[in-house]
């Protein structure tokens, strides 16, 4: 073997462990590619996701018309059998004793609903 066909050896070698390294690489960015993509799944196997379900809801006018929140209120409160006025449930979600024509916050209407028992958890969300 002259000096030649060592030189040749060598850079042969090198540029298999050159071609090894990227394969490890490769190889390497692909298992984080698929851990990340594995998680992923697995962090949404336990949600479900929402069917739609059809269900016979009566809307109400709003009385004042500031009252849409109430409205709204008083026919959720009706699809689960409850009966309120869209006065009571202003006063109910206000926390007051007046009936006055003001809009409503999230957290009123939310105030309003559970004065009848009529929470979140109902609806499963």
């Amino acid at each position: 073997m002259g000096i030649f066909d060592y030189h040749n050896l060598l850079n042969k070698n090198k540029q298999l462990k050159r071609e090894e390294w990227r394969v490890k690489k490769i190889t390497k960015k692909t298992s984080v590619v698929i851990f990340f993509v594995a998680i992923f799944f697995v962090s949404f196997a336990g949600i479900s996701f929402a069917k739609s379900k059809e269900i016979s809801f009566r809307g109400y006018a709003q009385i004042e018309t500031n009252w849409c929140w109430a409205a709204n209120g008083q026919g959720i409160l009706n699809y689960y059998s409850k009966t309120v006025t869209q006065c009571q449930f202003v006063k109910d979600g206000k926390g007051t004793s007046s009936c006055k024509n003001d809009g409503g916050t999230d957290n009123q209407v939310k105030t309003g609903l559970k004065t009848k028992g009529v929470t979140s958890s109902n609806s499963g969300t």
